[in-house]
């Protein structure tokens, strides 16, 4: 079996997450909430990218989405407590 092949069956979906997760938030927790946030709640320079600010009205407007700074606080936290969860176990 290839090393390709090794990587994406016999279960090694839990390490490809986990190394995700380490290399892109570097396995802390108040990243991984905070650029949830920042996703959800645009800010500096993000908030400024038209690129963004469409894909995000287009989003919003065909999913018919809207919510609130307080929700996206919550989703942001409840995001980050599901990455950790899967990771714990």
């Amino acid at each position: 079996m290839s090393f390709i092949s090794e990587y994406y069956t016999n279960g090694q979906n839990m390490n490809r997450f986990r190394n995700y997760t380490v290399n892109r938030f570097s396995n802390n927790g108040d990243k991984i909430e905070s650029d949830a946030r920042s996703i959800l709640i645009p800010e500096g320079t993000l908030a400024e990218d038209a690129a963004y600010g469409a894909s995000l009205n287009a989003f919003k407007v065909n999913f018919k989405v809207s919510y609130s700074i307080d929700q996206a606080t919550l989703a942001a936290n409840v995001y980050r407590n599901m990455i950790q969860g899967h990771l714990e176990n």
